[in-house]
């Protein structure tokens, strides 16, 4: 239980960028603030989510790999009051297996949280290109009709 927090600040670091700058996107777009420069702004960002999302998924599926649970088992009797002192009662192995069952159930959580954290920043890179590719074709289109008008969405 004492390793909870350090799991859930992993899992929270892989996933938390990603969340922050799609959300800042989105807002953007929906208030129809998401101009061409904004773009070319956001997209080095978005880039590197993509990466910083694969190293967190790499980073938990590698916890997740490497568990072993008669360890954890053993780390965590020491702390638990129903072993005092003793791993080899029934109550002890209890506590300390359902402990280390939901440590590696956290660990799974996280780790599917950042694999939703990987696609989203995915599609979400290629969700920007798609639409600056809109935008200059739109460009393109009022600068060849000679038109000073704004651009609108509605267009």
């Amino acid at each position: 239980v004492r390793y909870f927090w350090r799991f859930a600040f992993l899992g929270s670091v892989f996933t938390s960028p990603a969340a922050w700058i799609y959300t800042l996107v989105f807002a953007l777009h929906s208030t129809g603030q998401l101009g061409g420069l904004r773009l070319e702004s956001l997209l080095p960002p978005a880039l590197w989510l993509i990466i910083w999302s694969a190293g967190g998924l790499a980073v938990l599926l590698a916890f997740i790999n490497s568990w072993d649970m008669s360890l954890c088992r053993r780390l965590e009797a020491p702390s638990d009051p129903l072993c005092n002192g003793s791993s080899k009662s029934f109550l002890c192995l209890l506590e300390t297996s359902t402990e280390c069952e939901f440590i590696i159930l956290a660990l799974y959580s996280y780790t599917l949280a950042a694999f939703g954290s990987f696609l989203a920043s995915i599609l979400g890179y290629f969700g920007l290109r798609l639409e600056q590719k809109r935008l200059l074709e739109r460009w393109k289109k009022y600068t060849a009709d000679g038109s000073t008008r704004r651009m609108n969405d509605e267009d």
